[in-house]
Order: C-alpha cells, then structure tokens, then sequence
C-alpha cells in the first residue's frame, strides 16, 4: 500500500520501492531489536513478535532486489542474451557417439536435441549418467533427452523477465530459444546473470 501510494507520488516504482522498502525494514528491524530487549528482559512472548519482524525486514529488502532485477531486465529480449546458432546433437546419435562427440572436450554441459527435424528437448551429462555403461552402445540420445518441451523452449521475443521462473531452483540451468519453430539459441540461467550484473 505503502508503495502505491509512493509510486503515484513519485512516478517511479524503482523509488517507491527502495522508499517503501526501507520503511518496512525499519519497521522489521525495530520490532526485532524490540523483541530482543523483551526476551533478555524476561519477556520470552515477545520471541514471536522479534521473529515478525525479522520476516517482514527480509520480505522488504526482497521486494525492493527484484523490483530492482525487474527494471533491469525490462525491455530486453531472450534473443538479446541468448548464444545464437547453438550445437546441437543428433536425436539418433548412441550415447558413446554423444560422449565422444560432444561431453568430452566439448565446451557444454548439456546440448538441443533434433530429431526427425524438430526439436525434441536437452540432453545433459547426468541424463546419460542414468543408462548403464554397458547400454550406451544402443541407446540413442533420443531416448534419455528431456522432452518437457514446455518447460525447455522459450520463444526468441520474450522477454527475459518471462524465462527467470523457467531456470530457478533445480530446473534444468538452460533453455532452448527458437524462432518460427526453428532452433534459434540456448539461453542459460549464467547468461541472465551475466546480464543483471552487467547493467
């Protein structure tokens, strides 16, 4: 609220933030500081109300990072931060073929996989880990590739802010950009850190 109503005062919601940020800060901190003193004071009830408090300074100081992450990235492209022309693996391929060809020596951790001409998903090192050694001979790239087209390709035009969801926690750290159905890039979870550290 506190922010509203700064941000129609100022016309600037990165201020607005930081402003209404600091405020609820303040606010968490003193209740913390306040709690304390009530505990070494004898009044161990008041532990809850230190524990509000440092929640709220967290939740404050939270918002105003990714308010601040947000105006960074607005107006920026997947297609501007993505590496363009990628290397990508054939679907066909065995598993000694993409170990041989592309994870020893190669440059990535996990690779686009086309089959049939289309984009089928990423396969990755701990992917192929999964099969047997004995296997890799027969099984194909194909078959262990993750296939979640959904969560793995993203359009060149969207924007970045959109993806960050897509490359959080323990999703897969890189996702597939294409334009008109086609393999465009790779976009990694480093790339959009890279750019955030950069502005």
């Amino acid at each position: 609220v506190l922010r509203s109503i700064l941000w129609a005062l100022t016309r600037d919601l990165l201020k607005a933030t930081l402003w209404a940020s600091r405020v609820g800060q303040t606010i968490g901190w003193a209740m913390v500081i306040w709690g304390v003193m009530g505990v070494l004071g004898g009044q161990t009830g008041l532990i809850w109300f230190g524990l509000v408090g440092w929640f709220i300074a967290s939740l404050a100081g939270q918002a105003y990072r990714q308010q601040v992450v947000k105006s960074r990235l607005e107006g920026v492209r997947v297609a501007d931060v993505m590496s363009a022309d990628p290397e990508y693996v054939d679907g066909n391929l065995t598993l000694d073929q993409l170990i041989q060809l592309h994870f020893l020596g190669g440059r990535h951790s996990r690779y686009p996989v086309i089959y049939d001409g289309a984009i089928v998903g990423l396969v990755s090192l701990p992917d192929v880990k999964r099969v047997d050694r004995s296997e890799w001979p027969f099984v194909r790239a194909v078959d262990v590739t993750n296939r979640d087209i959904k969560g793995l390709v993203v359009s060149s035009d969207a924007p970045v802010e959109s993806i960050i969801p897509m490359l959080a926690g323990d999703r897969p750290g890189a996702l597939i950009v294409s334009r008109a159905g086609r393999l465009a890039g790779i976009v990694t979870r480093a790339d959009v850190l890279s750019l955030i550290e950069s502005q």
